[in-house]
Parts: structure tokens; C-alpha cells; sequence
């Protein structure tokens, strides 16, 4: 770290002494079991970026939101597995790799209950869907009976023998609704969802007619076909697998990862995801310019998750790859929901935690700990199983993530400005090993 550096961030929280080196000198692994994709290592030395190419060491969230843009609207929607996924991949690997970091796109294969497709077709529409986990597989055909919430009072005098049960979200248990309709000889369910877009849920056991969520603007066209008597038609495929992508980039490939910087850059089916998680993913990307623009770290490394939304499924073989050859880092550093609200979230170990507060009131920046939602999660916690220290960076509004509101338009430029400058501050310090953030050996 250049000294420059070092100051600007002492100035920032206070004075601390500079702590120990990385336990472990051992280089990097491929993060994933399989083989890289993609790869663009670092420019030689005739075509580093020159401080002018990188711009001010500082984060500029002008730059972060350029990032959004690109990823939620000209890109658009990533799903796991899907083309835009891809483009996503290509799009991070590249601006790192231009920032002067070795960076390689990684794939992985996932088999989940939630990468499943499904539909319902009236006849007239067909409306997209999404089998909940545990549901059962196949095609279902029937007379379409609307059983409000499905409650056992719902159904109590409905003959549902061989019809397909609509039913809307809420009060009763996912499991509950379907226990009550199948009681009654329903050969498929349909939840309508009390928001836009589908939802990705689970019954506890197993069914055995196909079970599926839908987006409330579906709510008129399947009363209509109730109402009409009309019969629809009600598919789950089987869980499959498909093939999913990290994107992994080292300041020095040959030195051990002591921090990993990540966010996951895929978004759930019907949502643009611009907040969830464009917004995380741009930060990691201004985050790795204005720390290039100050000197490459050896050992600071940044990455992008495929597959969160269904499960941490990227984090997971990452951090899978890195504990089998001993090289985990000290620290991850997580950005997930960044683009909307008033202050910063702080999530994580509780010593960075603390030590990111303080920097953060240093900076006059309001910050307040934090813990996310039950039935939560992010990639942090992959790192955290394994006995990694992190650190979580938030903006906590979750009012539109997973709907078809998660737009671009919506992103306040003011919330990523706060979050990215807090998060540079804090990975400066974790990197001179200030306290609380140095460990010694």
C-alpha cells in the first residue's frame, strides 16, 4: 500500500499502528472446482493503466451508477444460467481486468429446487411461473375453482376432485394450502403472489401435483378463468441443473488472498434488479478503480457470485475451492443492496462491525448496525460458515428487491456515494491492518 494511502486513512479514523502480515503466503486457487472460462490477466508493463486511465483514488459513485446503468438496463435481468448472466460475467471481468487485475470468469453446475421452469396456460395467456421447492413435476389439466387463501373453511364445501385449486398468498402456510386443496382432489395449485413477480418458496415435505407460484398481475386472468369455469393447464418441470459463473480477480495471483471484496451479480426472474444487486456490483467494481488508482495491493481481492438468489450456490464453491487448499482470506467484504435509502447497514463479525461505525462516523457518514430480515442471507455467510471474519454493507431497504419495481430509475446516487465511501474507507484500514482490523500473525 502506497503511504499516501496509509495516511488518508489514518487521517480518516485516527491514529493506529500497523499490524501483522497474511498467515498464509500460499497462492490463490481457482475459486472453483472447474476449469476458468474466461481469463484476462493483468497488462504487462507497457500497458498498465496509468493513474490518468484510472482516474482519482477516491470512490466516485457517478462511475458506480454508470455501472448500474449498464448492468440493470442495457444488460438487463441476470438469472443464473441464463445469456445476460453471462454478458454480466464478461462485462465485471473485463473492468477489472482493465483496472490492471488478472480476473477470470468461472463456471460451476448448480441442482437446486428453486432452478425450476414452469407455467400456467389458460387458453388464452400463459403466464409464467415458478414450481416451489418440494413441489411435484409434470402436467396437470383441470377446471380452474378459486379457493381464496385456501384455509381449511376455504375448501370445506368446495368440490375440488380433479380441479386445478387458485389460491391467494398469505395467512396459511404454503404447505397448509397445499394439504388443504390436495384433501380435497385438487390435481394442481396455483399461489398468487400478494406483489408483482413470482416468489421463490418451499413446502415441508413433499407434493405430489405440481405446486406453483405466480405474479399478482396474474390475479385477474385466473379469477377470470375460475369465474368462467375455464379449464387451465398447470406445469413444474423437474429440478435440473445449469451451469452458473463467478468472476475472480487478484492484484497478484501469485499472493495469497487477504481480503476478498464480493457481490453477487445475478438477479431473481422478473425483477431488473437494479438495487438487487447491480448496485452491489457496481460498488465492487468503483471499489476496485480507486483502490488501482492508489497502487495495486497484493493480496486484495475482488469477486462476483453467480447463483445467490437460488441459494449462495457461487459463494459456496468459491469458498468450497479456496478452504480446500488452505487459502481463505482474513476478511470478506460483502455488498448487497446499495442503492436505496439513508444510511449505511453494517452486518458481520462484531469487531468490524465496531471498526466500521467509527470510520464511518469519522467520515460523517450515518451508519448504524444491523441484521438481515428472517429467511435472509448473502453471500457473507458462505465465508462466515467457513470461520471467515466479515463485513456487510447495506443500505436495508428491501421494499422493491425480487419485484418488477427493482428498477434503475430508482437508485439513489446519494446512498450509493455513502456506502462506497464508508466501504473504501473500512477496506484501506482492514488492509493496513489498523484495529480492530488487524489480527497480528
Amino acid at each position: 500500500m502506497h503511504l499516501r494511502t496509509f495516511l488518508l486513512v489514518a487521517a480518516a479514523v485516527g491514529g493506529f499502528s500497523l499490524l501483522g502480515a497474511c498467515s498464509s503466503q500460499s497462492a490463490p486457487p481457482s475459486p472453483t472446482a472447474a476449469t476458468p472460462t474466461d481469463t484476462a490477466a493483468a497488462p504487462g508493463p507497457g500497458a498498465t493503466p496509468t493513474a490518468a486511465d484510472l482516474g482519482p483514488p477516491e470512490f466516485v459513485a457517478d462511475r458506480a451508477v454508470a455501472h448500474i446503468h449498464e448492468l440493470a438496463v442495457v444488460i438487463g435481468p441476470r438469472v443464473a444460467g441464463s445469456g445476460n448472466e453471462r454478458r454480466v460475467a464478461q462485462y465485471v471481468r473485463d473492468a477489472l481486468a482493465q483496472y490492471g487485475y488478472s480476473a477470470e470468469v468461472q463456471s460451476f453446475r448448480v441442482r437446486d429446487q428453486a432452478l425450476r421452469a414452469g407455467a400456467v396456460d389458460t387458453g388464452r395467456e400463459r403466464i409464467d411461473a415458478l414450481p416451489l421447492g418440494a413441489s411435484g413435476s409434470g402436467e396437470a389439466r383441470g377446471q380452474a375453482v378459486f379457493v381464496g387463501l385456501a384455509s381449511e373453511a376455504d375448501v370445506a364445501a368446495v368440490d375440488l376432485q380433479g380441479k386445478v385449486a387458485i389460491a391467494d398468498r398469505g395467512v396459511v402456510t404454503f404447505a397448509g394450502k397445499y394439504a388443504n386443496v390436495r384433501a380435497r382432489g385438487a390435481i394442481a395449485l396455483v399461489i398468487i403472489n400478494n406483489g408483482p413477480g413470482t416468489f421463490v418458496g418451499t413446502l415441508q415435505g413433499t407434493a405430489d401435483i405440481p405446486v406453483v407460484a405466480v405474479g399478482i398481475e396474474a390475479r385477474d386472468t385466473l379469477l377470470a378463468a375460475a369465474e368462467g369455469r375455464d379449464e387451465v393447464t398447470v406445469r413444474a418441470e423437474p429440478p435440473g441443473t445449469l451451469e452458473s459463473v463467478n468472476v475472480f480477480a487478484s492484484a497478484d495471483p501469485a499472493t495469497a488472498c487477504r481480503v476478498i471484496v464480493g457481490a453477487h451479480h445475478d438477479s431473481v426472474p422478473g425483477a431488473p434488479g437494479a438495487n438487487d444487486n447491480a448496485s452491489g456490483t457496481a460498488v465492487v467494481l468503483e471499489l476496485a478503480r480507486a483502490m488501482a488508482a492508489d497502487g495495486l495491493d497484493a493480496g486484495l481481492c475482488f469477486a462476483t457470485f453467480g447463483a445467490e438468489e437460488f441459494g449462495l450456490h457461487g459463494s459456496r464453491a468459491m469458498v468450497a475451492a479456496l478452504q480446500a487448499s488452505g487459502a481463505l482470506p482474513q476478511v470478506m467484504v460483502n455488498l448487497d443492496v446499495t442503492g436505496i435509502g439513508d444510511q449505511v447497514e453494517v452486518i458481520g463479525t462484531s469487531a468490524l462491525v465496531h471498526g466500521a461505525l467509527e470510520i464511518a462516523a469519522q467520515l460523517g457518514i450515518p451508519a448504524v448496525p444491523s441484521a438481515l430480515p428472517p429467511n435472509a442471507s448473502s453471500d457473507h455467510a458462505s465465508f462466515e460458515a467457513a470461520g471467515v471474519p466479515v463485513v456487510f454493507f447495506t443500505s436495508g431497504d428491501f421494499s422493491t428487491i425480487h419485484t418488477p419495481e427493482d428498477r434503475f430509475e430508482a437508485v439513489e446516487p446519494a446512498e450509493v456515494e455513502r456506502i462506497g465511501r464508508v466501504s473504501l474507507a473500512v477496506l484501506r484500514a482492514i488492509l493496513a491492518g489498523l484495529p480492530p482490523f488487524g489480527g497480528g500473525s
